[in-house]
């Protein structure tokens, strides 16, 4: 991460990522446990089960303080950087192109977790499902914070040196 508008991207497929995997997880665990339930066995790995299940819903709780902690390295970062003014049309082309990468990011995560068998699992992820949900205002609000945090300092204060 270097501070940039393009690390909206990055965090955008984390974020997306994370959210598949822990939706994913939780309907493997689910179906696994109901048909270890049908076997002799199912007493004893019933407990297990359970526990990966919360933990699963911990790392959604997580998810929250993964994604702010993303954001606030960048705008670290990027109020470390110097830059020149003249990148500002860039970085406005690349937010609108973030912008709408996240809409069908947004959409493909609501499209997999909507009314089939994902979507019990998919409604355990409360924090996940809000981010996605959002992932646009999210978006173009962190863009523009993170525009002004860039582009805001005067040209001869340009942020601090390492």
């Amino acid at each position: 991460m270097r501070g940039s508008i393009v690390d909206i991207f990055l965090i955008m497929a984390v974020v997306f990522a994370i959210g598949i995997t822990l939706v994913l997880g939780d309907y493997i665990l689910t179906t696994e446990q109901n048909a270890f339930n049908q076997t002799p066995y199912g007493n004893l790995t019933n407990d297990t089960f359970n526990k990966g299940i919360a933990s699963l819903g911990i790392f959604d709780g997580a998810m929250s303080f993964l994604f702010a902690g993303l954001l606030i390295a960048t705008l670290i970062s990027a109020f470390m950087i110097r830059s020149h003014p003249v990148f500002f049309v860039v970085c406005i082309i690349v937010l609108a192109i973030a912008l709408t990468f996240s809409g069908i990011l947004a959409n493909t995560y609501t499209q997999l977790f909507t009314g089939n068998a994902l979507s019990d699992s998919a409604n355990k992820m409360t924090t996940t499902a809000l981010i996605m949900n959002n992932l646009p205002y999210i978006v173009i609000g962190f863009g523009v914070l993170l525009m002004i945090v860039t582009f805001g300092k005067s040209y001869s204060q340009q942020g601090g040196n390492i």
